[in-house]
Formats: C-alpha cells, sequence, structure tokens
C-alpha cells in the first residue's frame, strides 16, 4: 500500500525495501512498483556483504540526487507533475514541433519561461525579452539573428509590454511571412500574464496579432497543483551543496499555503529557508509567518489572543492582517509598489510607508 501510495504522489525519490522475509512473489510486485532493489537480512550473516550494499545505495542515491539537483536528468525537472501541468507541457512541446504559433498564459510566477526553455529544449532560439526588445531597432536585430537559425524561432516573452510598433511587425511576419517586402520565416512563441481580451478592448494590444497566434494555452496557478509542492519543494531545497528537508508539518504547512505568488514564490521562500536552517532538516517554525498561518502552529497563536486583554489583541491581529495583506499583494505585483498601490487602491507614497512599517522593502 506505500509503495502504490508513493507511485502517484510522483515524488522524486529512490526506494529500496530492505526485509527479513524471504523472496517471492511480493518482492516482484514491489520492484514493478518502482522499488529499486529489495534486500534480505539474511544476507547479513555476512556483514560486510551487508554494509557493502547499503553504502552502494547511498553512493546510487548520491550520484542521482546530485543530477536532480543540477538539471543532468534528461526528464524536465521543474515541471509539475499534476495531470493539469503535464497536460500544457505535452501540448506545448506538440505546438512547437507543428511549428504553430503559440501564446501561453498564467499568473506571474507560474513559470511560463521555464515551460518554455523545457519544451524547446535543444533548439536554437531567439529571446525577444523585454526590455531589449522593446522598440524597432532591436527587434530588427533579432531578425537578423532568426534568418542565420535552420529553427527559426522567436521566443517573446511579457507580449503585451511589447511596444507597438513591433506588435505591429509580429502581426506582419505571422500573416504574410515577411516584413518590409523582406521574407522571414519565423515561429512566435509568446508569453504573458495578462488578460489579453481585455488588453485588445482597451486598445493595448492588437486585435489582429491576438487572432494570429491561434494557439492559446494556460499554465494553471500552483494553488490549482498543490500535488506539485512537494515535487517543487525536494527539487529547489537541494540546488546547493548541502542537503535539506521539511519535517512533515512543514510540509502540512506548505500544501496548505494558497501560493500567490505560485513557484517563483515557492522558490524564493525555500531559498530563504535554506539560507536560515543550520542543519538538514527544516520544520514549520522556521517557515515564513505568511505560512505559519495555514500550519499548527497559527492555531497556537490565535488561542493566546484570547489571553490579551480585547484592545491588544485587536491590534495584533490587525497588523498581521496588514503584514500578510500588504506583503502577498506585493508578490502578486511582483515586486512593483506602483502595480501594488493600484491594486489596493492607495496612495502610492502612503503605500510606501506601510511596506517600510513592516520591513517589506
Amino acid at each position: 500500500q506505500l509503495l502504490e501510495w508513493l507511485k502517484t504522489c510522483h515524488l522524486p525519490c529512490r526506494t529500496g525495501v530492505i526485509t527479513d522475509k524471504t523472496y517471492g512473489q511480493e518482492f516482484t510486485n514491489a520492484l514493478r512498483l518502482g522499488v529499486k532493489e529489495v534486500f534480505s537480512v539474511s544476507k547479513l550473516d555476512n556483514p560486510e556483504y551487508g554494509i557493502q550494499r547499503i553504502k552502494k545505495w547511498l553512493a546510487d542515491y548520491e550520484l542521482w540526487h546530485s543530477q536532480v539537483s543540477r538539471g543532468k536528468i534528461t526528464d524536465k525537472q521543474w515541471v509539475g507533475r499534476s495531470p493539469k501541468q503535464r497536460l500544457v507541457y505535452e501540448d506545448l512541446l506538440s505546438a512547437i514541433q507543428a511549428g504553430q504559433h503559440v501564446l501561453l498564459s498564467g499568473e506571474h510566477g507560474v513559470g511560463k519561461r521555464y515551460l518554455v526553455e523545457a519544451a524547446i529544449g535543444d533548439i536554437p532560439y531567439v529571446d525577444a525579452s523585454l526590455p531589449d526588445y522593446e522598440h524597432m531597432p532591436a527587434f530588427k536585430k533579432a531578425l537578423e539573428q532568426i534568418r542565420e537559425l535552420v529553427s527559426p524561432l522567436l521566443l517573446v516573452h511579457d507580449v503585451t509590454q511589447v511596444h507597438a510598433e513591433v506588435q505591429e511587425a509580429i502581426a506582419e511576419l505571422i500573416k504574410d511571412g515577411e516584413w518590409k517586402s523582406e521574407q522571414v520565416n519565423v515561429q512566435i512563441i509568446a508569453t504573458t500574464a495578462s488578460d489579453l481580451q481585455a488588453e485588445v478592448q482597451s486598445g493595448t494590444f492588437r486585435q489582429d496579432l491576438f487572432s494570429l497566434i491561434h494557439t492559446d494555452l494556460h499554465i494553471p496557478a500552483l494553488r490549482l497543483c498543490k500535488e506539485d509542492v512537494p515535487w517543487l519543494t525536494e527539487y529547489y531545497l537541494n540546488q546547493g551543496d548541502q542537503y535539506h528537508f521539511l519535517s512533515a508539518d512543514a510540509m502540512v504547512t506548505m500544501m496548505q499555503y494558497t501560493w500567490p505568488g505560485n513557484v517563483k514564490e515557492l522558490r524564493e521562500v525555500l531559498v530563504e529557508m535554506t539560507n536560515l536552517s543550520e542543519g538538514a532538516m527544516i520544520t514549520a517554525k522556521s517557515l515564513p509567518p505568511k505560512l505559519l498561518k495555514f500550519g499548527f502552529y497559527a492555531q497556537q497563536e490565535e488561542d493566546d489572543w484570547l489571553e490579551m486583554p480585547y484592545k491588544e489583541a485587536k491590534k495584533r491581529v490587525l497588523n498581521k492582517f496588514n503584514r500578510t495583506y500588504i506583503e502577498d499583494l506585493i508578490i502578486k505585483s511582483e515586486r512593483n509598489l506602483t502595480v501594488a498601490a493600484e491594486k489596493a487602491d492607495m496612495d502610492r507614497s502612503n503605500f510606501k510607508k506601510i511596506v517600510k512599517k513592516y520591513g517589506l522593502e
């Protein structure tokens, strides 16, 4: 039952079994469920043999783990294991191979750039990312680079931020296969975190360009793919030289948190935790306050409020709300204080004072 459960979790782990029973059909079944090796303790009559086998297990694990941590495994590590994420990845892969123009949408921080790079693999491409390619001179340079490629693939990240002249040029390329009477064969992969329909209606994005990029794929938010949290946690926790892991209470808290900043926020939290951690294990009490309110320790804090006078308890609750609201809003706005202030319907200078008050600069 444990092996079947592990298989459904899609966790980045390797499994071995040490048993005091003789080999039989159950061990064959275990191998089919992903166990890499079954080791009978009856062979420990020769202690040296047992020690050597276990050392080999550990050496194999260290090699595998270092490869996963440094991106040497051929399967795309960062790509989620949830069905929703895998479906988007497979659809994007098929569209790229078919030479279709693609618009990949999703909230800030879901990993649009990483998903595109994972799907492209070794195919050469030109990355027309802002701000370098915002204006026409830089765009012309990109087209010159495109002509030198066998597979003319042009990535345009944050396409809604592209200058109007560049939008017009991209539409012309897609529609006619040429620009200013010059033949240019190009495949466009564009990404956005905006609602393009709304951008078209407001006049900031061209209707013809929106219609021409006909393959529209959407990456779901991390809160809709919670089964990816353990996998991504394992991957990002161990990008450095020291091994780290989360305690059970910490993982439960991570699973309950809503992740408004998506994968980007998850990665930032884990990097911060590994930098502050003194040992391999990270417990829930070591997590940032914004996560703790979703875990076991948040209830303890709420219980303490009942021991306080009303005014003091109210003050603490309001402070906690203010800090959490502002912090989540900043993450959602990709740390752009002007955008965050607009979403909060606040004057930027007043918003900045609150940010400074809570040490969130």
